[in-house]
């Protein structure tokens, strides 16, 4: 059997199609074993920092939408322990003013968090929501795990609340020159799971390869409202290195526009957000204890929490007579307390009908 030219000609196009996959796949692999290695070097820490917003447009916001915020936090990770130590101050675009405030302590097996100096919550669950200077420029993605777990659509990512309603895809492009520096860019496409693809969101992502593969610069769009201009730009402006050749991106600009203004061509910058990293230290010392003893001051409400669901509340100081609800929020106990209540409608009825009943007898 002879093939013809064309045949041929689609046969070495297909092959080639496909080994080009297989390359920029291996590429991807390449570059995710690289961030792996780099990302190991920031696994214990502590960084001292902070996050500043500002609106400067007030089309399309409502009237509690936030003005203007200033957080600053304290973290300390040495695996698997992590404390956190959060204040905020929060002003909407009516000028009023709120102030926030969130501890936490998790010494790998029991978690204690207080927040606003009002509720307090216990747990045995674990804790994974980390801080590390891979996923800083990344602020809005609203990511809690490694970078190379996002890049790799991991189950930890895909199973977050974040992410768990949408599909995935990631890729390799190429490498290219950013600011004088070699970087690798990465594509992800993000699109709700049973929705049209047309609709996704997709985020460019350079890494430095001479940064220890940090990110330099993110640019996303949202296709549902422009494929032509993008929602948000992030760019790192400085970095420091803190050790010989591991560097830390100290500050971070980002810029976001007005989604609803880009479908009529319109640029409108809707806020920025300037992250900026006072003090970082690498293999910090503390001991277990430091991450356990997070006090909660008499008359907080404590929540003894498992599962996610709530099943003991109290009065921190307050006694056991002042427990607030052993069960309100506990499920299993809801339940049999529903059945119990039917039951004894049902059988209040069946009394009331026997003593019916027998009087109807007796006369």
């Amino acid at each position: 059997m002879r093939l013809s030219n064309t045949s041929i000609l689609i046969g070495l196009f297909v092959l080639n199609s496909i080994s080009t996959c297989i390359a920029v796949d291996d590429k991807l692999e390449r570059v995710l074993e690289n961030v792996r290695a780099e990302e190991k070097l920031y696994e214990n820490i502590e960084i001292f920092y902070e996050k500043h917003y500002k609106l400067h447009s007030k089309i399309n916001t409502i009237p509690e939408a936030t003005a203007t915020f200033v957080e600053r936090e304290r973290y300390v990770h040495i695996a698997p322990c992590i404390f956190r130590n959060m204040t905020g101050r929060y002003t909407n675009i009516s000028g009023e003013i709120t102030n926030f405030s969130f501890l936490l302590g998790f010494d790998g097996e029991k978690r204690i968090s207080l927040q606003n100096q009002a509720n307090a919550n216990i747990s045995n669950d674990d804790y994974n929501n980390i801080v590390t200077p891979h996923i800083l420029l990344l602020d809005s993605a609203n990511i809690s795990c490694p970078i190379s777990k996002y890049l790799s659509a991991d189950e930890t990512l895909r199973n977050s609340v974040s992410y768990k309603n949408y599909d995935m895809s990631i890729n390799y492009i190429c490498d290219e020159d950013v600011d004088l520096l070699s970087c690798s860019k990465i594509e992800i496409e993000t699109w709700m799971k049973g929705e049209d693809r047309s609709k996704r969101s997709m985020r460019r992502i350079w890494l430095a390869h001479d940064r220890n593969y940090l990110p330099l610069r993110s640019i996303s769009y949202a296709y549902s409202h422009s494929k032509l201009h993008p929602v948000e730009e992030c760019r790192v402006v400085r970095f420091s290195e803190i050790l010989k050749d591991i560097w830390y991106p100290m500050e971070i600009q980002i810029r976001s526009f007005d989604a609803l203004s880009l479908e009529e061509n319109k640029i409108i910058l809707s806020h920025t957000k300037t992250i900026i990293t006072n003090k970082v230290r690498l293999n910090p010392e503390y001991p277990k204890s430091f991450f356990r003893n997070i006090d909660i001051p008499k008359g907080v409400t404590v929540h003894i929490v498992k599962n996610g669901d709530i099943i003991k509340t109290y009065i921190q100081g307050g006694g056991n007579d002042e427990v607030k609800s052993s069960f309100a929020f506990n499920r299993i106990h809801i339940g049999l307390m529903l059945i119990l209540a039917t039951l004894a409608v049902v059988i209040c009825v069946l009394i009331v009908r026997y003593l019916v009943r027998r009087r109807k007898r007796l006369e």
